[in-house]
Order: C-alpha cells, then sequence, then structure tokens
C-alpha cells in the first residue's frame, strides 16, 4: 500500500472517529431513543414542560405555531418543521426533538408519557442538581367567576405565554407566576401576558388597570407594565410596577383613573399599595362604567 493511500485511510479513519464522538456529546451516554409508533413512559410525574427551539424558530403545538418559552399542558402534540429541532424541559429531564418528528405527551398525577407518530426524540435524565425551574402561569379569579381567555371561558387552570385575558364587570383575577411574580388584573380590564423562563414578565394594560408584584430575586427578570405609549419596569428598588391606562395612552395612578373609571375595590387596593409608596399601584375597580359615585345616577 502506497504512502498517499495510508493517508487516506488514516484521514477517513479519524474522520469518522470524530462523528462518532459528535453523536456520543449531541445524544449523550444515558438518552434514551424513542422513535416512530413507540411509546415511552417518563421517569416522573410532570404538570407541564417549557419549548425550546433551534435558533429560536417556531414549531407547533397543537397545529399552532409557537415560539420558545411556550408553556407546554398535558396532552399536547408537538410538530418540529424540516431544519428546526426543540427541547422540551421537563422536571425530570430534557426531551431532545428532532427536525420533522411529531409527538405527544401525557401528564397525570402518577405518571408522564411520551408517544412518538413520526421522526424521533431523546429522553435526556435530569441535570445534576436537578432540571431548570419552570414558570408557570397559574389563574385565580375572584370567587371562581369566569374571565375571558383568548376569547374563551376559565375561572382557572394555566395561562400560556401570548395569552390575552378579559376581565368582566365585578370581577378581577391574579396570575400567580410562582417564582416570576404576582400579575393582578381589575375588573373591566383587558391586558396582554408574555413572559418567560427568565421571569421577564411583560403585561400590556390595553383597557383598565393592572398590577405586578415581584416575590423575590430568584430570578433574573423584571416585571413590567405597559401601553403604546407607557411602561414602568420593576428594578432592585423597586418591587411592584403597574396603572392604569389614560385616555392619552399614559399610565396613571390609582387615584385619577378610579374616579375616572369608577369605583374602587378598597381591600385589593390596600393589598397592592402596601409597601409600593414609590409606585403607583393599580386600581381594582368596582366595574360601575363611567360613573364615579354609585349613589349618583
Amino acid at each position: 500500500m502506497s504512502a498517499r493511500s495510508k493517508n487516506i485511510l488514516r484521514a477517513i479513519s479519524l474522520f469518522t472517529v470524530f462523528c462518532v464522538l459528535q453523536i456520543y456529546v449531541v445524544a449523550g451516554p444515558t438518552s434514551t431513543a424513542v422513535k416512530s409508533n413507540e411509546t415511552k413512559l417518563l421517569s416522573a410525574p410532570q404538570t407541564s414542560g417549557m419549548i425550546k427551539t433551534t435558533n429560536n424558530q417556531p414549531v407547533f403545538v397543537n397545529g399552532n405555531s409557537v415560539r420558545p418559552g411556550t408553556t407546554v399542558l398535558s396532552g399536547s402534540t408537538i410538530e418540529t418543521p424540516a431544519g428546526v429541532g426543540a427541547i422540551l424541559q421537563l422536571h425530570s429531564g430534557n426531551i431532545e426533538i428532532l427536525p420533522g418528528t411529531e409527538l405527544t405527551v401525557q401528564f397525570t398525577a402518577d405518571k408522564s408519557e411520551l408517544k412518538v407518530a413520526r421522526g424521533t426524540a431523546f429522553v435526556d435524565p435530569p441535570a445534576p442538581g436537578g432540571a431548570p425551574q419552570q414558570l408557570v402561569a397559574r389563574l385565580i379569579t375572584q370567587n371562581n367567576q369566569a374571565i375571558t381567555v383568548n376569547g374563551s371561558s376559565a375561572a382557572g387552570g394555566t395561562i400560556l405565554t401570548g395569552a390575552t385575558i378579559e376581565t368582566p364587570d365585578q370581577v378581577s383575577a391574579t396570575i400567580d407566576l410562582g417564582a416570576g411574580g404576582v400579575v393582578e388584573v381589575a375588573p373591566n380590564s383587558v391586558i396582554k401576558l408574555d413572559y418567560d423562563q427568565d421571569g421577564n414578565v411583560r403585561v400590556k394594560v390595553i383597557r383598565g388597570c393592572a398590577m405586578t408584584k415581584k416575590k423575590s430575586n430568584a430570578l433574573p427578570g423584571e416585571m413590567e407594565v405597559y401601553t403604546d405609549a407607557a411602561s414602568i419596569k420593576t428594578d432592585k428598588n423597586r418591587k411592584q410596577a403597574g396603572g392604569c391606562i389614560l385616555p392619552n395612552g399614559q399610565l396613571g395612578s390609582f387615584s385619577g383613573a378610579a374616579a375616572a373609571a369608577g369605583g374602587v375595590n378598597g381591600a385589593l387596593v390596600a393589598v397592592l399599595v402596601a409597601g409600593g409608596g414609590a409606585v403607583a399601584a393599580a386600581v381594582i375597580l368596582a366595574g360601575r362604567g363611567g360613573n364615579p359615585s354609585p349613589s349618583t345616577p
């Protein structure tokens, strides 16, 4: 065999070893492959997961195009288009979803299940120290009365990022994001909620009033209440941010906006004001239309 042939064979061997090592690094020595028409029981119960994608490109959840940071609930079907992979972050580890894959996840109190319809996914064990904290937005309404989320009636459950929330007359709502903080929505209000796993929470006030309150500094993100014309954020010295949208699009304090909107739920306003002297608390409207006095027709 000539020296040139030996060099070619040596190069091919080194390239093959390199490829094998690359595959090993990507999949990991303890990853479990789940292929078309296969089902895999996950190692621990879940309540939800969070999507991350290749280069922040969209994938499909239940037929809808979604961006990274979307919360995935039980029964959801995830589809990755060609050239776009995704990772579903769970408490029990990650599910790496290859491009061109369709799968369904089921979460129950005692078990969780992954079923691949086509393509391939890898189930990874939890990282050392536990899986990353997942931010889940949970809806609580006044006296369990229904409000509107993305056009549908709801009185509880999980709120996905990007949701539009509308409260009716006399009904307020609370959105608890765990370590990410709390969002209070006044009666007769419309907001758009966006959040990510770093605790960045953005609340656009379209009508009425909203208030955000950080619970701790466990996550690096800040909370923001904004309109098309104004914005207020939390920071290291400000744990609350909020207000009511005024006719000119600015954010007003509860004292002026309440009178214009008509009525205040004093108990909830007191909760919001406590400890927030530097920030204008959001008003909780009693929902009496444009009449500032309940006793005046």
